[in-house]
C-alpha cells in the first residue's frame, strides 16, 4: 500500500506528516470502529 503524506501548516512551518498521524484520520478511524463512545459523548445531556 503506498503511504500517504500531508502537509501541517503549524505556527512557523510546513510539515511533511503520515496522513494516518492526522488527529482527523485518527478519530475517524476509531469512530468506524467502535462508534458507541463517540455517540454515547455526543449524545448525553447536557449539565445545567
Amino acid at each position: 500500500m503506498d503511504i500517504m503524506y500531508y502537509f501541517a501548516l503549524f505556527a512557523k512551518a510546513i510539515d511533511q506528516i503520515n496522513y494516518e498521524d492526522t488527529e482527523h484520520y485518527q478519530i475517524t478511524k476509531a469512530f468506524l470502529n467502535n462508534p458507541k463512545p463517540m455517540l454515547e459523548e455526543l449524545f448525553k445531556p447536557e449539565d445545567d
